[in-house]
C-alpha cells in the first residue's frame, strides 16, 4: 500500500472531523463517512478483516461504535466517533453476521447490499494495493 497516500487521506479525514466539531455543519457527515469507509477498505486491503477469513467478496462495513450508543452521548461526538475510520471494520457478510451475533440468513435479509467491487477496485488502485505473493 502507498503509505503516503493513506496518511494524506487520513489527515484530510481528521481535518473534516475537526471542521464538523467546530461548525456542526451536517453537510460534512456524508464526506466524513465516505472518507472513513475508503480508509477502512484501504487499511484492510480490500479483504475481510477476520484473519481466519480474508474473503474479498460480499464485503460490508461494520461499525464498532453502534447506533444504539447515540442516545448516551452528544450527537456531534456520536457522529464523529461513528464515522471515524478506526471505528469501522471491513467484513464479509458471513463474518459481519457472526460479529453481530445474528443468524446469517436473517442478517443477510436485513442488511443492505455489499460494497460494490468497482468501489473496492478503485480504492485498491488509488492506494496502490497489490496482492502479496508467498
Amino acid at each position: 500500500m502507498n503509505q503516503k497516500k493513506f496518511e494524506q487521506s487520513l489527515a484530510r479525514h481528521k481535518k473534516l472531523i475537526a471542521r464538523y466539531i467546530t461548525s456542526h455543519d451536517k453537510n460534512l457527515i456524508p464526506i466524513i463517512s465516505e472518507t472513513g469507509e475508503e480508509l477502512t477498505i484501504a487499511y484492510a486491503e480490500g479483504k475481510c478483516e477476520n484473519p481466519k477469513c480474508k474473503q474479498e467478496k460480499e464485503l460490508t462495513i461494520h461499525h464498532v461504535w453502534q447506533r444504539k450508543n447515540q442516545y448516551y452521548t452528544d450527537i456531534h461526538m456520536y457522529m464523529t466517533q461513528r464515522h471515524y475510520w478506526a471505528n469501522m471494520m471491513l467484513l464479509c457478510k458471513g463474518c459481519h453476521a457472526k460479529i453481530e451475533g445474528r443468524e446469517k440468513q436473517i442478517f443477510l435479509q436485513e442488511q443492505s447490499g455489499s460494497i460494490m467491487q468497482t468501489t473496492i477496485d478503485k480504492i485498491k488502485k488509488k492506494y496502490e494495493i497489490t496482492e502479496k505473493k508467498g
